[in-house]
């Protein structure tokens, strides 16, 4: 099993990247505990970076 990602509004910059565990099923976190993005493509770049797909970008 995998985990899944989502992006969603919040109220502060724009937008929060969440991830729900695979072992943890039943609600949705906040990558690193809190984060906000002003773009979606920010947001994007937050999750890959959880996945660690991506180990350093300029």
């Amino acid at each position: 099993m995998k985990n899944k990602y989502r992006i969603v509004t919040d109220t502060f910059a724009g937008y929060e990247a969440q991830v729900k565990y695979w072992w943890w099923p039943i609600t949705w976190f906040q990558i690193g505990g809190i984060n906000t993005n002003i773009s979606i493509e920010q947001a994007k770049r937050h999750i890959n970076f959880h996945k660690g797909k991506v180990v350093y970008e300029e």
